[in-house]
């Protein structure tokens, strides 16, 4: 396949002032593709996507406010067919100071026109190793979120918490089915409304040892459809640690821990994932050489080796586990 891609992004930025803040802008791509092999997976096709957009920010006492609305349109005309959509979305969102803390408040609309593949994919996708069909009847999403997070800091130590709720209208997904298809499984891309709904807190901490800090952090997401069912490719719970040593302005040390719980809330015909865990390690080291700067880094990613899925994983279906130990060694010297 031959894809060209020609895009503009155009930005304005208008007169600023104390109080108030502007930027006009506008998005333009245009998209041509064309098959030249035996498969076909998409066929040939022109897309043009057109956005226009305005963001203001206004400063107040002790806070500030972000207002922005914006219009997109999206034309594709193929060989199997042609769709047209647009849709106007705003939002707005309030920041307030309150002393050692500061709140967030997010709502807005969105919208998400479908691609190519979502509405007229048929074929071996041959990069997941599965048989994807597109569904040309398609509407665009549409969907309001509201978000609010907290910020809490003092000399040594921050903590934030964030959770948002999102309502989604005509959500588009690519969900398996009990079907194979060439001897790949069978992939359909779907169409209902849903919610989607997560949160996460991180907190860091700068330790009563001078060349120890950490960073905390803890993440978790919900998706179901309309009619109560989970949405397939969700994340699981995931925990994160990361220590940071830095012994000298020269020398520093990286330990990083992330664990993922097993992953039981599936769609129909979606395969649980078990839970796991990994130790990644990374360094640095600044020296000289013949009076030349000399960054030394290295990494050991996995380092126990640990076989493992990642639930997002688009070879899971393959049997191909995530990268394994892997250790990479650089040197960047300047002349």
């Amino acid at each position: 396949m031959e894809l060209t891609t020609n895009t503009i992004d155009i930005a304005l930025t208008m007169p600023q002032s104390d109080n108030f803040n502007m930027i006009l802008g506008s998005n333009i791509l245009s998209q041509e593709n064309k098959n030249f092999g035996f498969e076909e997976l998409i066929p040939d096709a022109d897309m043009n996507d057109f956005g226009i957009y305005g963001l203001g920010q206004i400063t107040m006492e002790n806070g500030s406010a972000l207002i922005g609305v914006r219009y997109d349109s999206r034309s594709i005309t193929s060989e199997m067919g042609s769709a047209d959509f647009s849709n106007f979305n705003g939002s707005i969102g309030l920041k307030r100071n309150l002393g050692n803390a500061s709140l967030r408040l997010n709502l807005g609309s969105g919208y998400r026109a479908p691609n190519l593949i979502e509405l007229f994919a048929e074929g071996i996708h041959h990069g997941t190793f599965r048989y994807e069909r597109g569904n040309p009847n398609l509407e665009a999403e549409t969907s309001f979120q509201s978000e609010i997070s907290l910020d809490l800091s003092d000399e040594d130590s921050s903590l934030a918490f964030d959770v948002f709720y999102n309502d989604i209208s005509n959500y588009i997904y690519v969900a398996p089915s009990n079907e194979a298809v060439a001897g790949y499984k069978l992939y359909n891309f779907l169409q209902q409304n849903a919610t989607l709904w997560g949160s996460e807190i991180i907190y860091s901490k700068q330790t009563g040892i001078e060349w120890l800090s950490s960073n905390t952090s803890l993440e978790y997401i919900n998706g179901k459809s309309a009619d109560g069912n989970p949405l397939p490719f969700i994340a699981p719970l995931t925990f994160k640690q990361v220590f940071n040593l830095d012994f000298s302005d020269n020398y520093s040390l990286e330990i990083d821990f992330v664990a993922k719980a097993k992953q039981t809330r599936i769609s129909q015909f979606e395969e649980e994932t078990d839970g796991y865990s990994l130790l990644n390690l990374s360094g640095n080291w600044m020296t000289s050489f013949l009076n030349k700067d000399l960054n030394i880094f290295w990494s050991i990613d996995n380092v126990f080796d640990t076989e493992y899925y990642d639930h997002l994983s688009r070879l899971k279906e393959a049997g191909i586990h995530e990268m394994g130990r892997n250790i990479s060694i650089g040197l960047k010297y300047n002349f």
